[in-house]
């Protein structure tokens, strides 16, 4: 934990990485970056783990990147970061049919409040008109 209680930003936690990677020591480190020396250890530790940090886009807080990890790369620090940017993706529309106003995703090109408006405004009630 960094002096004062207060959390590292990306650019500490990635200037940390740097100094370590050219050799500076961890007591250097912490003068220099005004950060805990136990902090600089344990980001020393994981250096060849991590290649750099990103900021989260939610929170601001700092995601690390991975070296050689599988699959793709963490944006979101954790999942209510990441469940509360799908709220700034919706949209309110208006159904084409009925004109019920329903909620979708921003960039899905939804135009019918469900399936049985879909069907009605395509094909009439012809195919409702069938079925009973």
């Amino acid at each position: 934990m960094p002096k004062g209680g207060r959390s590292m930003t990306t650019e500490q936690l990635n200037l940390i990485l740097k100094l370590c990677r050219e050799g500076v020591t961890a007591r250097e480190i912490s003068e220099i970056v005004q950060v805990g020396l136990g902090s600089v250890g344990r980001i020393m530790a994981q250096k060849d783990k991590i290649d750099h940090f990103t900021s989260c886009p939610a929170c601001g807080k700092p995601v690390p990147y991975r070296k050689n990890s599988p699959g793709r790369k963490r944006i979101y620090c954790n999942a209510v970061c990441r469940h509360s940017q799908k709220i700034h993706k919706s949209t309110e529309r208006v159904c084409l049919n009925c004109g019920k106003h329903f909620v979708t995703w921003k960039y899905k090109k939804i135009k019918y409040c469900c399936h049985s408006c879909y069907v009605e405004h395509r094909y009439g009630k012809r195919l409702q008109d069938k079925s009973t």
